[in-house]
């Protein structure tokens, strides 16, 4: 496919990253995809051991349509702008969807008790095969931003060191019609199991995947103020969601006198985790080549040069393992990669291409 090279004036990293969620960009993405959000089905999937994540299932007019499982990034939503460019272009091209929301994301804050966090894997790992299990499409690719890359590398890595099969009863989950869980009751359904599979997994895309967590976080807080003001104020507003659903778990949490995104992490890895240190939470889920050695899904990464908050020079170490592969573009920005006026996203031609080459290799 073509290299991504973007006209002089959307060359700018700082652009890239603010339209790939703009919320002009957000309204002509929803417009676009109307028709395909209001089939679109809410499911309730099992993380174990009584944890629940929210998706938002699109089926495929194709009942054999490949899957590609969507995953957004911290305290992104599953119609952030990026994810929704994603998902109409999949749809179109013949895909069902899932489009997964992480703990406390989207309308989810009700659904657990405990505060997320980027080390809670297994719930995540478990939905996702939840849902897999429960639409059973023939081929199952999963496809991450941001954060939502990073976690999924490791899930690949996680269900390539286990293919063990999982108990079908024992994520027996439920599903409800439309794209609200307002108003609504839980149906004890499950889907047909018709293509049982050993290896959940056909493929992996991660764009623009946070690798170090803590280099990440200097970068918020010393790099460009526009980045640190996103971040503390969407995840503030997160907390003062679940703070309000459950006021009795956290009510010495002061807002106003935590400062800075650095001060409100050590705070809650402190408070609200089992963690010794911050420095042990950030190593928790940051990227290393040493940790991906069982891999076996093939993985796909594409990362900007650019991008002003993850560092592209710790990836190389990963260009080594067999399952990976690494593009680069010069430009980009933070899961950006905007090509025209129309804010259409050259990141969106690199996932359909890269799985039209899965499918033709298999």
């Amino acid at each position: 496919m073509q290299s991504f090279r973007p006209p002089f004036w959307l060359r700018n990293p700082h652009l890239q990253s603010i339209l790939a969620s703009s919320p002009l960009r957000k309204r002509q993405l929803k417009q676009q995809s109307q028709h395909w959000i209001n089939r679109s089905r809410s499911l309730l999937l099992s993380g174990g051991n009584g944890a629940h994540l929210l998706g938002y299932w699109t089926p495929g007019e194709n009942q054999q349509a490949p899957l590609a499982i969507l995953l957004h990034g911290w305290e992104g939503t599953t119609d952030s702008g990026y994810l929704l460019s994603c998902a109409n272009r999949l749809v179109n091209e013949g895909y069902q969807v899932l489009r997964v929301a992480l703990r406390d994301h989207d309308q989810s804050h009700h659904l657990n008790r405990e505060l997320f966090h980027s080390c809670r894997l297994d719930e995540v790992v478990n939905a996702i095969s939840n849902g897999i299990k429960r639409i059973n499409a023939e081929r199952n690719h999963l496809i991450g931003f941001s954060l939502g890359g990073n976690f999924a590398i490791r899930i690949s890595e996680q269900l390539s060191s286990d293919m063990r099969s999982h108990d079908d009863n024992s994520f027996q989950g439920n599903y409800l019609q439309g794209n609200s869980l307002d108003n609504q009751s839980l149906d004890e359904q499950t889907l047909d199991d018709k293509h049982p599979q050993n290896n959940l997994l056909n493929s992996t895309i991660a764009i623009c995947p946070l690798m170090i967590a803590a280099d990440t976080m200097k970068k918020l807080q010393l790099g460009p103020a526009i980045y640190h003001h996103y971040f503390s104020k969407k995840w503030r507003r997160s907390i003062r969601k679940k703070m309000n659903l459950y006021p009795q778990d956290y009510t010495q949490l002061d807002l106003q006198r935590v400062k800075s995104l650095q001060d409100l992490t050590d705070y809650f890895v402190r408070h609200h985790t089992d963690f010794a240190s911050t420095e042990h939470y950030f190593d928790g889920y940051s990227i290393y080549a040493d940790r991906l050695s069982q891999l076996s899904i093939p993985v796909e990464i594409l990362m900007s040069l650019d991008d002003p908050i993850i560092n592209p020079s710790f990836l190389k170490p990963l260009e080594s393992l067999p399952s990976v592969r690494v593009t680069y573009t010069q430009h980009g920005g933070h899961c950006g990669f905007i090509k025209n006026r129309q804010h259409q996203s050259w990141a969106d031609d690199f996932v359909v291409e890269k799985l039209k080459a899965t499918a033709h290799s298999e």
